[in-house]
């Protein structure tokens, strides 16, 4: 099923005609809606995003059919622990302890308390982050976030323009920055044309790529029993 057949099946679901959609997003007309399931045009990550909430789905159902990839659980860490091992659950680490990720999963995940349910293809290297301004006011990207989205990193190897989240030589805590290698040299840049690209060091070090995030505003909640 692809992006546009999503679409229609959840507007269908909702018995809502293109028009309305298009009211919920704040469009003019209807055609950007059709044009979407129709595939004749191929809608940005803004766009999905704008269509999830209308929808009252995720994005990541939109752009990849994963099924309420939102839908987070919480309990005790024990429970959270046996939950993951039972599901494959996507642990939400605290930002302090991203780091870990590299020195070990299994060392990484007794951090977190957290897990979301991943049912498209399952990633082994996969984990969230929640967006918090005191880390991220700093960062200057090309992706919009509110204070509570999921950002889902995966620990691959990034291409160039990538959004990598990287531990920075001297930094405490991980930023996310655009990842470009030139000439075999690899620099972090920022979209901020004031602030010069930095030339990455031996020890700096890349955590993850920025693989989807899934905005607060349709996420949804639920206590582990």
């Amino acid at each position: 099923m692809k992006i546009g057949d999503r679409l229609r099946k959840r507007r269908k679901e909702l018995g809502y005609t293109v028009e309305k959609v298009a009211e919920l997003c704040d469009w003019p007309t209807g055609g950007r809606v059709s044009h979407y399931e129709n595939g004749r045009r191929q809608a940005g990550l803004d766009d999905i995003e704008i269509l999830a909430k209308a929808l009252q789905t995720t994005s990541s159902w939109i752009a990849y059919g994963m099924e309420l990839a939102g839908y987070m659980y919480e309990g005790t860490e024990e429970q959270c622990l046996k939950q993951a091992q039972a599901t494959g659950l996507i642990p939400v680490l605290p930002w302090e302890h991203a780091i870990k990720w590299k020195e070990g999963k299994d060392k990484a995940t007794t951090k977190a308390k957290t897990y979301i349910p991943y049912y498209d293809k399952f990633y082994e290297d996969l984990f969230a982050l929640e967006a918090k301004n005191d880390f991220m006011s700093t960062n200057t990207i090309d992706f919009s976030y509110k204070e509570g989205d999921l950002l889902l990193i995966r620990s691959i190897n990034p291409e160039n323009e990538d959004i990598v989240l990287v531990r920075l030589d001297g930094d405490e805590n991980p930023v996310f920055k655009k990842y470009r290698k030139e000439g075999g040299v690899i620099y972090f840049m920022s979209i901020n044309s004031v602030i010069p690209p930095r030339e990455s060091t031996i020890n700096d070090c890349i955590i993850g790529v920025l693989f989807e995030k899934i905005p607060k505003s349709i996420r949804y909640k639920s206590n582990i029993k």
